[in-house]
Parts: structure tokens; sequence; C-alpha cells
């Protein structure tokens, strides 16, 4: 969580493509964690920032 985090507040600093591409594939993988951990997937992107558009 918190390197979904921090990853955020990068991506909203400005990066290039492949930056943008490793936060959204940070995200994924909070997501996929959070929802391995029982959390329904709506909650866990919630959670990863993916509903916020990372």
């Amino acid at each position: 969580m918190q390197a979904a985090g921090e990853a955020r507040r990068a991506y909203a600093e400005g990066l290039g493509f492949s930056g943008t591409i490793v936060v959204s594939q940070l995200g994924i993988v909070v997501s996929e964690t959070l929802q391995a951990s029982g959390l329904d997937m709506a909650k866990a992107n919630r959670q990863a920032g993916i509903a916020a558009g990372i």
C-alpha cells in the first residue's frame, strides 16, 4: 500500500511513458495481492489507486 501511494505521488509529478507503465503494473500487483487476502475487486482496486486512475 505504501509503495502504491508513493507511485501515485510520483505519477502526479509527471513520469515518462515507461514510468507510467511501471506505476500501472504496481497498482495491479497491489490490487491482486489485496484480492488474494480476501478483499473484493472493487475495494482492492480503490485501495490500490486503480479506481482513482493512477
